[in-house]
């Protein structure tokens, strides 16, 4: 890339993230800013199964291990929770980075745009979310879907089958990376439990077939109530670019709730994640709803870019 095309990206970059900002704003939320450090203690204690091997650490004269800011949303938690009133509501915006190690052992840094939203009543926050997710999207005129889970669901079937929390952790890799010889092996014993485990797994089964085998075999009501949950949200959006998905796992431990994570076209990897982590706000001082979601900024940009250039070619 020569010079004179990095400044044009560049610009397109910052016109764009303009935009995002704006656009936000008219939506009522607050641009925020979060610490450049976490608290290795912090972060292990909410994200067990993350191997901190990969993330940047940096030591205080006092002997503290910090890591350079792996996430955004337990920080931005950690310094509004504690100043929260009951029943106080906030939207929250953030345009920040994150660090990490990339395959090859090198620092590397990427750019985030996303929301978290503090109190209101559950289903309205989680539609409100998936619609200014759309709404951003639609400005650019970019195709993407959005698969949605339930990790509460995961939570509950997974302590039907094992108290042994690293035997859980373990099944929540399993699920992530849709491994079913792993899960098969890590549960020894049979039961209607682990075959409706296997059952969520399985992309044959629709969400439909996996209410009716709880309801079939009168499981734990719990599960049922979390299964509504999704297709509820589903019935909302009323959109045909969502896939039901309750084998979805986060790899982030936190989240309590419906998750989802989304795709463009284009790109392979998904570029925005999010759910509710209601969870999350006990620990740093009061228990209330809380969600967000994070977005990749590069390969969004990069997308919008290439979009522009064909759409220009294509009316010449």
């Amino acid at each position: 890339m020569t010079i004179l095309e990095e400044i044009r990206f560049v610009k397109k970059r910052n016109e764009i993230l303009n935009t995002l900002m704006r656009y936000t704003e008219k939506k009522d939320y607050v641009k925020v800013e979060s610490d450049l450090f976490e608290e290795l203690f912090d972060f292990v204690n909410t994200n067990q199964r993350f191997d901190t091997k990969n993330f940047i650490k940096v030591e205080d004269r006092e002997g503290n291990i910090f890591l350079l800011r792996p996430d955004i949303t337990t920080n931005i938690i950690k310094q509004v929770i504690p100043r929260l009133n009951p029943g106080d509501s906030l939207k929250m915006y953030y345009l920040e980075k994150i660090y990490a190690y990339n395959a090859r052992g090198k620092m590397k840094s990427k750019r985030q745009f996303g929301v978290e939203m503090i109190g209101g009543k559950s289903l309205q926050t989680e539609m409100e979310l998936l619609s200014l997710i759309d709404g951003i999207l639609d400005m650019y005129k970019i195709s993407f879907y959005i698969e949605i889970g339930n990790q509460l669901f995961i939570d509950l079937l997974i302590n039907k089958l094992t108290t042994d929390g690293s035997i859980k952790r373990k099944i929540k890799d399993a699920l992530f990376k849709k491994n079913e010889s792993t899960i098969t092996a890590l549960i020894q014993e049979e039961s209607l439990y682990k075959t409706l485990l296997l059952n969520v797994l399985n992309p044959r089964n629709s969400i439909t077939d996996i209410k009716s085998y709880i309801i079939e075999n009168k499981l734990d009501e719990k599960l049922l109530k979390e299964v509504n949950r999704v297709i509820e949200i589903s019935e909302k959006m009323n959109q045909e670019n969502i896939t039901l998905d309750l084998s979805l796992v986060s790899p982030y431990d936190y989240y309590n709730g419906p998750i989802f994570k989304g795709y463009i076209e284009g790109v392979s990897q998904d570029i925005f994640r999010g759910g509710r982590y209601d969870t999350l706000t006990e620990n740093f001082g009061i228990l209330t709803r809380a969600l967000g979601f994070s977005l990749d900024l590069e390969p969004l940009i990069r997308e919008v870019i290439k979009h522009d250039k064909e759409t220009k070619y294509s009316t010449t």
